[in-house]
């Protein structure tokens, strides 16, 4: 599910458009939304871009027009950041929550030959979000407590 932008959000490129493969990985500022899916972006660094049209101006060589679906919403700090996981049928997901907006989903899914447990595709899925935005998963030790109380650990 892509995300509805707005003017003002911090966006990163996860793809080229029109031939600009330096705007991959780059992160910037939506200046301009068009109704037809393609977002005016200010770049933060120079992505042999242009100013982007007025009244839109931004720096030479920061600005790029691309489609929506080229685009991830980076969380800002001040949202209410949620991940809710949750599975159906074989298939466990994991939604990224911004305020009210759905921002990422992921995906695991279980083989067939396998027994289906949602916290073996809760790792997974969280593994993979982790790793895309080269994060650490951090888990509190009361959490993880909390998490494992009904579990018992032998060495």
């Amino acid at each position: 599910m892509m995300p509805k932008f707005k003017v003002g959000d911090r966006v990163k490129c996860i793809a080229e458009h029109d031939g600009n493969e330096a705007i991959v990985g780059q992160k910037g500022t939506i200046r301009y939304v068009e109704d037809f899916g393609i977002i005016s972006v200010e770049f933060d660094n120079d992505v042999h871009g242009h100013t982007l049209q007025a009244p839109y101006h931004c720096e030479q060589g920061h600005g790029w027009n691309i489609d929506a679906y080229k685009l991830k919403l980076i969380p800002k700090p001040e949202h209410d950041l949620k991940i809710i996981i949750y599975s159906q049928g074989n298939k466990t997901f994991a939604k990224v929550i911004v305020g009210k907006r759905t921002v990422e989903t992921e995906c695991a899914v279980c083989s067939p030959e396998d027994t289906f447990s949602i916290l073996t595709g809760a790792q997974i899925v969280l593994a993979r979000l982790a790793h895309e935005h080269n994060a650490k998963p951090v888990l509190s030790k009361a959490a993880l407590d909390k998490a494992l109380k009904n579990f018992e650990i032998i060495e």
